[in-house]
């Protein structure tokens, strides 16, 4: 079929110089969210306390995987899914990059599955880290737009919301700010779509967060860091 993505005929992607197993599991990996790693990579460079990340709604796995190998130093690494099918290509993923790439002796990533924060919480219910990274990319497409943009990929790795597309993100930070137990330094790197800062700015300002922005390559600014 013409309209068939070309990643998911290759049956791969590259991100960060790395090639990721990809199909329709899960959505096919964007070349814009290489500048939410960068960042978080720089961010690991000046923060050397940081030592647990958490990636939410993990896909493909590539946002781990490359902060994993890309560190430079042992990190304790968790993916979250609500899909078992996408946390399965996740592990694929990885196992991968141990076999071509790497010769490491740490364990790995824990993939867990189900809502959000909800199964991080749980995973750290005997242990909180006094410092974390939590990294999200979460479906950003609201459900009118949905049949201009799914034609092939999954339709939960695309639906943010109703009225916003935002809702998701607005539940993310719901479950993080009742977390009673969460670790004394969080340092939050999501990203959103095009036209969404404006709201991402109303919800930060609503929770009293602490916030910026910063842009893509095209200068817009559809990323935010959150401490």
């Amino acid at each position: 079929m013409l309209d068939y993505p070309e990643e998911y005929r290759d049956g791969y992607v590259i991100f960060m110089g790395q090639r990721f197993i990809t199909d329709k599991r899960a959505l096919i990996p964007r070349l814009e969210t290489e500048e939410l790693v960068k960042y978080c990579l720089k961010l690991l460079e000046k923060n050397p306390h940081i030592q647990t990340i958490a990636d939410i709604g993990t896909g493909s796995g590539i946002i781990p995987i490359s902060l994993f190998s890309k560190a430079g130093r042992p990190l304790t690494v968790f993916a979250t899914d609500m899909s078992q099918e996408a946390l399965d290509l996740a592990k694929e993923n990885l196992q991968k990059m141990k076999n071509d790439e790497w010769r490491m002796t740490n364990e790995g990533i824990f993939f867990l599955q189900g809502d959000l924060l909800q199964p991080l919480i749980r995973a750290l219910q005997n242990f909180t880290p006094e410092e974390i990274l939590i990294t999200a990319n979460l479906p950003y497409v609201r459900e009118v737009e949905i049949n201009l943009w799914l034609i092939h990929e999954p339709r939960m790795a695309f639906l943010g919301g109703v009225q916003t597309g935002f809702e998701l993100y607005e539940r993310f930070f719901d479950q993080l700010l009742a977390w009673k137990e969460r670790p004394k330094k969080t340092h939050i790197v999501i990203e959103f779509w095009l036209w969404q800062r404006d709201i991402a700015e109303t919800v930060f300002q609503k929770h009293g967060l602490q916030y910026s922005f910063f842009a893509d390559l095209r200068g817009i600014e559809r990323f935010a860091y959150i401490c």
